[in-house]
């Protein structure tokens, strides 16, 4: 196998991995939702203004702020699970 992850010439793919194709296509790990995605946002000057100062005295970036207010905002609500840390 080479530096890239790359299947060895003869061999199988892995068959959980439907990505994976004889003849030296990359392996990549299953993964049940990507760590991030990114979502463009826009907001007027006073409301971003407003969310850096909540972010700073929360010690946080503003995009982790927006994050932990959506996500406590959608399991009050019931459309989100809570984590088990949470619970």
């Amino acid at each position: 196998m080479n530096l890239l992850n790359r299947v060895p010439p003869g061999s199988k793919p892995d068959e959980s991995n439907p990505d994976a194709e004889s003849g030296g296509a990359l392996k990549r790990p299953l993964k049940a939702e990507p760590k991030t995605a990114t979502v463009n946002l826009r907001l007027t000057p006073s409301l971003k203004s407003a969310a850096e100062r909540a972010a700073d005295d929360d010690s946080r970036s503003l995009p982790s702020l927006i994050e932990k207010l959506l996500k406590d905002d959608l399991q009050a609500r019931g459309y989100l699970e809570k984590s088990a840390r949470q619970r």
